[in-house]
């Protein structure tokens, strides 16, 4: 199917509540129990802390290469899905160079939050109708989202993930279905740094936030009070193996789920918002593993954030 050419437009895609309710109650995917990122993205927001390098370093990446991207890279008629949107603020310094060139395109943002999705296309969204970049909102999961982007038959596709959305999710499951142009973003700083560490450590007020507001959204899907925040300590690691910075929950006492009939014992440790930090050699190597290739990459100075433009390997 073509996407709507309308302004402001937002598409509800199947949220997949059951699915987050099943994770949250029984904690599934692997050998260390986890609860699924979107829980948390309820509209709390932290990136803009100064400490926080990673928006401000790739608004910095989009703000010098921005022109070079939509001039070389968005072809006239293309759609770009950006999975995982959030603020639009990082995606508006490549629409803007869009709409100066009159490069006629469809933007279709992804996000969780659909107060966050009404917010941004008002703040964002063109009113008049001469505009060449159409937008619209497509107000679900990362798993609604890919699904509905395969029946976009419109081409080109180009797919957006600022932030490093992709390279936080298991990779081959997160491409494994993207076989268009992928602009993603990438931290690639040391995951022992100081930097990395003072990125999450440094408002821990904020950061305790945004975690009890993800305990709010888990016990709404859940039916009952299963995350109290007086039950559960937020802890963090740093996993050298895997290059990533780990955010888990601790369980302080035994806790009775009475609508899944079961119970979480004291000390069960639950993974929630990981951060992967990969270097070059690291991308395109996950790259080439999943048939893909580095395309071209744009960096700056004094900073390890990277901008990679992916595609099919040959």
């Amino acid at each position: 199917m073509s996407p709507a050419r309308s302004s402001r437009a937002i598409v509800s895609l199947a949220l997949g509540p059951r699915r987050w309710r099943s994770e949250a109650a029984c904690f599934s995917g692997g050998e260390v129990p986890c609860l699924p990122d979107e829980l948390i993205y309820d509209d709390a927001n932290i990136i803009y802390t100064p400490e926080f390098y990673q928006t401000h370093e790739e608004i910095a990446l989009l703000q010098r290469y921005g022109s070079e991207i939509a001039k070389d890279q968005i072809a006239e008629g293309a759609v770009l899905i950006n999975i995982g949107a959030g603020d639009l603020n990082k995606a508006n310094y490549l629409l803007e160079e869009l709409r100066r060139r009159g490069r006629k395109v469809t933007y279709l943002a992804l996000d969780i939050s659909k107060r966050s999705l009404t917010t941004n296309l008002c703040d964002y969204a063109p009113g008049d109708k001469g505009v060449s970049v159409y937008m619209a909102g497509l107000w679900g999961d990362f798993r609604a989202g890919v699904a509905f982007a395969a029946t976009v038959t419109q081409k080109p596709r180009v797919f957006l993930s600022l932030g490093s959305v992709l390279f936080n999710d298991p990779w081959q499951k997160a491409v494994g279905s993207l076989r268009d142009l992928i602009l993603a973003g990438m931290d690639g700083h040391d995951v022992h740094s100081s930097k990395v560490w003072a990125a999450y450590h440094s408002r821990p007020d904020l950061f305790e936030e945004f975690f009890h507001n993800g305990f709010l959204h888990a016990n709404k899907l859940l039916g009952e009070d299963v995350f109290h925040p007086g039950d559960w300590d937020i802890r963090a690691e740093i996993e050298t193996e895997e290059k990533r910075h780990r955010f888990f929950l601790q369980a302080r006492r035994d806790i009775v789920s009475e609508v899944e009939g079961r119970i979480k014992k004291k000390g069960l440790a639950i993974d929630w918002f990981d951060a992967d930090k990969r270097s070059e050699e690291d991308v395109r190597s996950m790259c080439a593993e999943a048939g893909l290739e580095v395309v071209q990459l744009w960096a700056c100075k004094d900073s390890d954030m990277r901008q990679y433009l992916i595609g099919p390997g040959a």
